[in-house]
């Protein structure tokens, strides 16, 4: 192989090719999700307990999708100052960001459901793939039926007994985990109506309020995963209305 000297000039040309297909590629990858801009700003403290910050916040006034939110959905979308989240085929109807890692959090945001049963939203660690499915922790599910809290960390996604529970081999006793590491209440959601929804983690309790007025808690082992850095939204049907996210932890 002949060998190539480079001056000066050359180096900053080589430079510059270098840089435009890095950024090529970043193009070209599909689905690919910064991590948050945040924390930016501190929440006041009360005195004696933790700091929090701000780990993300959305209001949809400016196109953030693909650079900031992951979709699998094609047809998902930022329009009308809302993120109309949208299911293409079974599977393909979420929404993820990558936040600052943190353990206890405050989820609040608008949701209007279009046509759809449910929305829900759950929270991951990413580098805890060898121990939970997918890095997937918990979720709350808000629907029109009925509002549910899941332990997933414990529960189904646990490699302990992944396996045995995808491949429909769950005996009693895998039952009866499975069953305590979640709960459901009656709901009152409509179709077409927006809500507010609040959903606090703080140790192994999730908490649940819409409209201001608690609907729901539930205590569970898994909650208490000390490393959260993602969180995710769901549709269940066809369509979903997202505004005002916010996402306070630390």
């Amino acid at each position: 192989m002949r060998a190539v000297c480079l001056d000066g000039r050359g180096f900053c040309i080589l430079a510059l090719i270098l840089v435009g297909v890095a950024s090529c590629l970043a193009q070209e990858g599909d689905g690919v999700v910064e991590r948050s801009k945040y924390p930016l700003e501190k929440v006041v403290a009360v005195e004696g307990e933790d700091e929090e910050w701000v780990l993300h916040r959305e209001d949809f006034s400016e196109d953030t999708l693909y650079r900031i939110w992951g979709t699998l959905s094609e047809n998902t979308e930022i329009a009308d100052g809302v993120m109309k989240l949208r299911r293409d085929e079974p599977g393909r109807g979420k929404l993820k960001v990558s936040v600052e890692p943190f353990v206890d959090a405050e989820f609040t945001f608008r949701f209007q459901l279009v046509d759809g049963t449910a929305l829900s939203i759950g929270w991951d660690d990413m580098t805890a793939k060898r121990v939970t499915h997918a890095g997937h922790l918990g979720r709350v599910t808000i629907g029109t039926r009925e509002i549910r809290m899941v332990d997933s960390r414990t529960g189904i996604y646990d490699m302990k007994h992944y396996h045995a529970y995808r491949e429909g081999k769950v005996t009693p006793e895998l039952e009866a985990l499975f069953a305590r590491c979640e709960k459901s209440v009656p709901s009152m959601v409509e179709t077409g109506k927006w809500y507010e929804a609040r959903v606090r983690l703080a140790g192994d309790e999730a908490v649940l309020w819409l409209d201001g007025e608690e609907v729901m808690r539930f205590r569970s082992p898994g909650f208490a995963h000390p490393r959260k850095d993602m969180y995710r939204f769901r549709v269940i049907g066809e369509e979903v209305e997202l505004d005002d996210v916010l996402v306070v932890g630390g």
